[in-house]
């Protein structure tokens, strides 16, 4: 959205009267202020990112923000200057940048979502294994009751492998858990 109000601003300076420099500079100075709001942002999104566990691979984009950062400022000093034709070409550049640099989190946004979602299929499929494991392990032992006597001395093996597997139940309870707080879908 901002890289279309910088487009728009700029083709409005492109068709601008001298009476009319002083509203597009403010328009200009407003989405100056918008854009460093931006930054702003972006790296209160990288310093939650470094203090993740296992943070994301995140893309420097500094070059980016100053290249956009110098056009804008670039374009508030020739409409200052009373130079309407440069400061639209300021401005169309600034907004060509910003639209390269949408383009540019979008990407990194899809590919951390992708790459969350295999290592999300894969917890999926190691948590079916075991489920299935444990189901055929919690068969073995019901076989087991039916034929052993209570005094048997095996009686006691088995009630441990019961234990056990309960134990091993919870584990792939607080999996799914783990995984439900990452897929809403779960």
């Amino acid at each position: 959205k901002l890289a279309d109000d910088q487009k728009k601003l700029g083709d409005e300076s492109s068709n601008a009267k001298k009476e009319n420099l002083d509203k597009l500079n403010e328009k200009q100075d407003d989405l100056n202020k918008q854009f460093d709001q931006l930054k702003d942002d972006l790296k209160e999104l990288e310093k939650k990112n470094s203090e993740l566990e296992e943070p994301n691979k995140l893309e420097n984009t500094d070059a980016d923000e100053k290249e956009i950062e110098q056009d804008m400022d670039k374009s508030s000093e020739e409409l200052k200057s009373g130079k309407p034709q440069k400061a639209s070409q300021s401005q169309k550049d600034a907004s060509g940048k910003m639209k390269k640099l949408s383009e540019k989190l979008s990407l990194m946004q899809q590919e951390m979502e992708q790459e969350d979602e295999g290592e999300d299929m894969e917890a999926i499929r190691q948590i079916l294994d075991n489920l299935v494991k444990i189901s055929f392990d919690q068969e073995d032992i019901m076989k087991q009751l039916n034929v052993v006597s209570t005094t048997n001395p095996k009686y006691l093996q088995i009630i441990q492998r019961q234990k056990s597997l309960k134990d091993d139940l919870e584990i792939v309870s607080d999996s799914l858990y783990a995984l439900s707080k990452r897929q809403a879908s779960i």
